[in-house]
Order: structure tokens, then C-alpha cells, then sequence
């Protein structure tokens, strides 16, 4: 009888050991994934594209060209940041002061005062 409590002790012992190596083993292989994904990313960085005219930002400049390393990794998600490039924020500003400028020449031509308007 103490033959088996003991062989049942050993039992568990080595499969405690068996469990923590493996659970050493998944613990590396974890921050393994997680390090070689921060590096992707950092190495990719996240990507500018201008939502009017798709142009995109890398390289510190636009470009219209799509950049090389979106065509070779396709199974990798990169994150792109939709925002407006400068010249088309300057097309934006300039038809908005041409629409204040056509209102106001239009507000001379048929004499509209709405300075004594309520």
C-alpha cells in the first residue's frame, strides 16, 4: 500500500514539473509573438492617407505612389490613419473664401445690408 502513495507521489511530482516546463515553454514562445509584433509594427509604423485625394504619407512627404512594403505583406495588418493631405486642405480653404467672396460681391452688386437686419 505505501508502494502506490508513494508511485501517486511521484506521479504528480513529474507531472507538476512537466506542466511548469511547458508552461515556461508557452510563456517564451508568448513574449517571443508579442516582441516580433511590437517590432513589426514599430518597423512599419502606422500610415497616413489623405481620405479626398488617397494619397499617401511616408517618408516624411505624400505620395501617390502605394508604398513597397504594403505589396509584400499581405497576411500583415497595418493601420492607416485616414486624415487630409495640406493641398487639399488648401483647396477646401480657398473654395471656402471664394464662396465668402462671391457672397459678399453679390451682397454689394444688389445693395443686401445685414448690418440693420435682425
Amino acid at each position: 500500500m505505501t508502494y502506490k502513495i508513494y508511485l501517486n507521489k511521484i506521479i504528480k511530482v513529474i507531472l507538476k514539473l512537466i506542466k511548469k516546463n511547458m508552461l515556461k515553454s508557452l510563456k517564451t514562445k508568448a513574449e517571443e509573438w508579442v516582441s516580433d509584433y511590437k517590432k513589426n509594427q514599430k518597423s512599419f509604423g502606422k500610415i497616413k492617407m489623405c481620405k479626398i485625394c488617397h494619397t499617401f504619407y511616408y517618408k516624411n512627404s505624400w505620395h501617390f505612389e502605394r508604398p513597397e512594403y504594403l505589396d509584400r505583406n499581405d497576411d500583415q495588418e497595418i493601420p492607416v490613419r485616414f486624415t487630409e493631405c495640406p493641398a487639399c486642405l488648401i483647396e477646401q480653404e480657398n473654395l471656402i473664401l471664394d464662396d465668402e467672396t462671391n457672397y459678399k460681391a453679390y451682397k454689394t452688386t444688389f445693395g443686401l445690408n445685414t448690418s440693420n437686419a435682425l
